[in-house]
């Protein structure tokens, strides 16, 4: 049950595990050989995302049970701890319940600053720092302590990584190496973005020109998620594929765009 709440909630490429580790405390260091290519932010174009409301449709087939629910993301100007900030609601509303994911990034350089995931009986709290993230999964009478060194900063993972991607300066064959923190695990991700075809995108009776990019391991050609992205204003997520396992068998989740407003 764990697990499916964890993909309804997260709906991300990283949503397979428990949120609780199977060690008591899980603090380790990062792996220097697995950071040769880190994230350089240099290349996001922060002007892309802008304060909007946008809608989601979510089609979820999980070992032959198939559901359909909404996801709602507000994105706003703020100020966190006197910085300029984007703040990142998603309220996803699914069959095991509602989870809210709020997530602070810098305004400019789209660094991750906070998380807040509110899911049930699960709540989950990221700080996060150019060297360092800090945190705690409350839940089920439990307390999980989190503390995660960085060579270098990591991207915002889950419900911002799509923000994130849409605010890259895409084109036919752009490619770019990511690094995730996966907080279930406390282990970081690699992850390679490839935008692999320009193609037409029909949403309900609206024409979109989108890019069609793979999320995929570095040096792994099995594709973990297709997202399909505006090449123009608004600059969003239009549509992404996911697929996974689990213990009872494939699960695929289909996130189509259903509105926007601003």
């Amino acid at each position: 049950m764990k697990k499916f709440i964890l993909i309804f909630a997260i709906v991300s490429i990283l949503c397979h595990s428990n949120l609780f580790p199977t060690d008591e405390t899980h603090c380790c260091k990062a792996d220097i050989t697995k950071l040769e290519k880190t994230t350089d932010t240099s290349e996001f174009i922060s002007e892309r995302i802008v304060p909007m409301k946008l809608k989601y449709i979510v089609h979820a087939d999980l070992a032959g049970n198939t559901f359909e629910y909404t996801m709602n993301r507000n994105i706003k100007r703020v100020s966190y701890k006197k910085k300029k900030a984007l703040k990142i609601v998603t309220v996803t509303n699914n069959p095991t319940g509602k989870t809210v994911d709020t997530f602070f990034i810098d305004k400019f350089t789209l660094s991750p600053l906070k998380r807040i995931i509110d899911q049930g009986n699960y709540d989950i709290d990221l700080e996060y720092s150019d060297n360092l993230i800090l945190g705690t999964i409350k839940g089920s009478g439990k307390i999980h302590k989190i503390r995660k060194e960085l060579l270098k900063p990591v991207i915002a993972d889950g419900s911002g990584v799509d923000i994130i991607i849409s605010a890259l300066p895409l084109e036919l064959n752009y490619s770019k190496q990511f690094q995730l923190f996966e907080f279930q695990t406390s282990e970081l991700k690699d992850l390679e973005l490839k935008v692999i075809e320009k193609t037409k995108l029909k949403i309900k009776n609206t024409m979109y020109t989108a890019y069609k990019a793979s999320l995929i391991p570095p040096g792994n050609n099995k594709v973990l998620m297709t997202i399909y992205l505006n090449t123009k204003k608004p600059y969003v997520m239009l549509k992404s594929e996911l697929s996974f396992d689990t213990q009872s068998g494939p699960g695929k989740v289909i996130t189509e765009l259903e509105q926007i407003k601003y």
